[in-house]
Protein backbone atom coordinates (compact mmCIF):
# COMPACT_ATOMS: atom_id res chain seq x y z
CA UNK A 1 0.00 0.00 0.00
CA UNK A 2 2.93 2.70 0.78
CA UNK A 3 4.10 1.71 -2.65
CA UNK A 4 0.42 1.99 -4.78
CA UNK A 5 -1.35 4.25 -2.56
CA UNK A 6 -0.86 8.18 -3.00
CA UNK A 7 0.85 9.69 0.37
CA UNK A 8 -2.10 11.71 1.75
CA UNK A 9 -3.62 7.41 2.06
CA UNK A 10 -3.90 6.21 5.86
CA UNK A 11 -4.04 2.64 6.41
CA UNK A 12 -2.99 0.19 9.78
CA UNK A 13 -0.76 -2.06 9.70
CA UNK A 14 -2.14 -5.23 11.13
CA UNK A 15 0.16 -8.09 12.58
CA UNK A 16 -2.53 -10.42 11.95
CA UNK A 17 -6.43 -10.86 11.82
CA UNK A 18 -8.37 -10.67 8.27
CA UNK A 19 -8.74 -6.84 7.54
CA UNK A 20 -7.31 -3.37 7.79
CA UNK A 21 -8.50 -0.23 7.39
CA UNK A 22 -7.68 2.44 4.69
CA UNK A 23 -9.02 6.80 5.48
CA UNK A 24 -9.45 8.73 2.17
CA UNK A 25 -8.92 12.75 2.65
CA UNK A 26 -12.22 13.76 4.68
CA UNK A 27 -13.46 15.42 1.82
CA UNK A 28 -14.02 11.98 -0.55
CA UNK A 29 -16.42 9.77 0.12
CA UNK A 30 -15.43 5.49 0.03
CA UNK A 31 -18.75 4.91 -2.25
CA UNK A 32 -17.45 7.12 -4.56
CA UNK A 33 -14.22 5.27 -4.84
CA UNK A 34 -16.53 1.76 -4.64
CA UNK A 35 -18.19 2.66 -8.21
CA UNK A 36 -14.95 3.57 -9.69
CA UNK A 37 -13.40 -0.05 -8.14
CA UNK A 38 -16.11 -1.74 -9.23
CA UNK A 39 -16.01 -1.17 -12.77
CA UNK A 40 -12.44 -2.35 -12.87
CA UNK A 41 -13.71 -5.46 -10.91
CA UNK A 42 -12.23 -4.54 -7.84
CA UNK A 43 -14.25 -4.68 -4.45
CA UNK A 44 -14.04 -3.24 -0.50
CA UNK A 45 -16.30 -2.77 1.90
CA UNK A 46 -16.97 0.82 2.64
CA UNK A 47 -16.02 1.54 6.50
CA UNK A 48 -19.09 3.87 7.42
CA UNK A 49 -21.61 1.21 8.20
CA UNK A 50 -18.94 -0.46 10.96
CA UNK A 51 -18.96 3.23 12.81
CA UNK A 52 -21.32 4.20 15.33
CA UNK A 53 -20.64 7.32 15.91
CA UNK A 54 -20.72 9.94 13.73
CA UNK A 55 -19.83 9.36 9.71
CA UNK A 56 -16.82 7.88 8.64
CA UNK A 57 -18.05 7.91 5.03
CA UNK A 58 -14.21 8.60 3.96
CA UNK A 59 -13.11 4.73 5.31
CA UNK A 60 -12.20 1.36 3.39
CA UNK A 61 -12.22 -1.98 5.17
CA UNK A 62 -10.00 -4.15 3.36
CA UNK A 63 -10.11 -8.20 4.01
CA UNK A 64 -7.10 -9.87 3.30
CA UNK A 65 -7.78 -13.61 4.33
CA UNK A 66 -8.82 -15.47 1.11
CA UNK A 67 -6.41 -14.03 -1.15
CA UNK A 68 -2.84 -14.93 -2.12
CA UNK A 69 0.09 -12.71 -1.92
CA UNK A 70 -0.04 -12.22 -5.61
CA UNK A 71 -4.08 -11.68 -5.97
CA UNK A 72 -3.38 -9.09 -2.72
CA UNK A 73 -0.29 -6.75 -4.69
CA UNK A 74 -2.55 -6.82 -8.10
CA UNK A 75 -5.72 -5.55 -6.44
CA UNK A 76 -3.75 -2.72 -4.26
CA UNK A 77 -2.09 -1.68 -7.17
CA UNK A 78 -5.69 -1.21 -8.77
CA UNK A 79 -6.94 0.14 -5.77
CA UNK A 80 -4.68 2.74 -6.05
CA UNK A 81 -4.88 3.77 -9.22
CA UNK A 82 -8.81 4.10 -8.49
CA UNK A 83 -7.71 6.05 -5.72
CA UNK A 84 -5.77 8.70 -7.81
CA UNK A 85 -8.69 8.96 -10.80
CA UNK A 86 -11.65 9.79 -7.26
CA UNK A 87 -8.45 12.71 -6.43
CA UNK A 88 -8.36 14.00 -9.69
CA UNK A 89 -12.31 14.05 -9.45
CA UNK A 90 -11.98 16.09 -6.89
CA UNK A 91 -9.51 18.64 -7.33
Amino acid sequence: MKKHFPAKISFTQPEGGMLLWAELPRRMAAMDLFELAIKDKLAFIPGDPFHVRGSRHNTLRLNFSCSDEDSINIGIERLGESIRSLIERNT
